[in-house]
């Protein structure tokens, strides 16, 4: 996996994943967009409300009888609400995403 530089202040960043492409200055919160071998300027980073989740980033956690380790997280709003989805990766490093949304959870994956 490669380290980058943040544009915006020279911070080291080095991805979750190499499969990563989106991410965020640890530093001075700057997100990035990891192309080639370089981070461009993607923008602030963005904020979201303070709710409990399920999930935390860097953690693992046992879906579908598999063990995953989450790496990414966004946020998608609808009318009266809104519902989390976490990217991660299992132990063979097979991508999948976990939506949450009302308390059901679905794995999607390969």
């Amino acid at each position: 996996m490669s380290t980058f530089h943040c544009p915006n202040c020279a911070s080291p960043v080095t991805p979750a994943a190499a499969a990563v492409k989106l991410t965020a200055c640890e530093s001075c919160g700057t997100t990035l967009f990891i192309e080639d071998a370089q981070a461009r300027l993607a923008g602030e980073a963005g904020i979201m409300h303070a709710t409990p989740m399920l999930f935390g980033l860097g953690g693992t956690t046992r879906l579908g009888g598999r063990s995953l380790q989450i790496l990414g997280h966004a946020r998608f709003a609808y009318g009266r609400g809104f519902w989390d989805e976490f990217w991660a990766l299992d132990t063979s490093g097979t991508p999948f995403w976990a939506s949450l949304d009302e308390g059901d959870i679905v794995l999607q994956g390969r």
